[in-house]
């Protein structure tokens, strides 16, 4: 009897050794499992941000020009600090400000009919002529390729104004699509002042002036 009795003492205590190590298992398991998920969510999270983020670099890219290696030389002449507007785009909007930043001989040749003159290097003269313009009128400033009116642009901003634009690739770009331009007796033109032979190989339709 008294062996007997220790049998089942003995069989009861390992069932419950059993069951305690299978219910020590299950609660690692489980715990296992929720930590596993737990960085599964983590790791889905900066999958969707990391997208998200790519999308709006993907969404930022620079307007399109006509050359592939125009193209190539403005994406790293500009620091593209300031929001571009194709010529496309700026030409259905001829009711905005244009502001020519380039220099007084360069706008003489030529420019876009109505564009102000605001010479880059005394844009702090010159743009006395946008004093009783509102700080939120779009405006859409432009040199020869889009380097000047960057800087141009960084200034107005500076200066308050709020909807300030480069047009990117300049007015070269805008002649390679043979937009209009005029002359300083406001005659329609075919003309452009090139700055130089080295950046006047950017035009491929209009003629070059030196």
């Amino acid at each position: 009897m008294i062996n007997d009795k220790w049998i089942i003492m003995r069989e009861n205590v390992v069932k419950r050794t059993v069951r305690q190590n299978n219910y020590q298992t299950k609660n690692c398991i489980n715990k296992s499992a929720m930590k596993i998920s737990f960085n599964y969510i983590i790791y889905f999270i900066l999958f969707l941000c990391l997208s998200c983020s790519s999308s709006a670099q993907k969404s930022n890219t620079s307007p399109k020009v006509n050359s592939e290696a125009y193209a190539k030389k403005l994406s790293t002449l500009l620091s593209h600090t300031v929001n571009e507007i194709s010529v496309d785009s700026a030409s259905q909007l001829l009711k905005s400000i244009f502001l020519d930043s380039r220099s007084e001989k360069e706008y003489k040749v030529s420019h876009i009919q109505g564009a102000l003159f605001a010479e880059y290097n005394l844009l702090a003269i010159n743009v006395n002529a946008l004093k009783n313009v509102d700080k939120n009128t779009p405006i859409i400033v432009y040199c020869s390729v889009g380097y000047r009116s960057e800087k141009t642009a960084e200034k107005l901003l500076k200066m308050g104004f709020t909807k300030v634009y480069n047009l990117y690739g300049g007015l070269f770009e805008w002649s390679n699509n043979n937009k209009p331009m005029v002359d300083e007796n406001n005659n329609p033109t075919k003309k452009i002042h090139a700055y130089n032979e080295s950046w006047g190989q950017w035009i491929t339709s209009g003629e070059k002036v030196f």
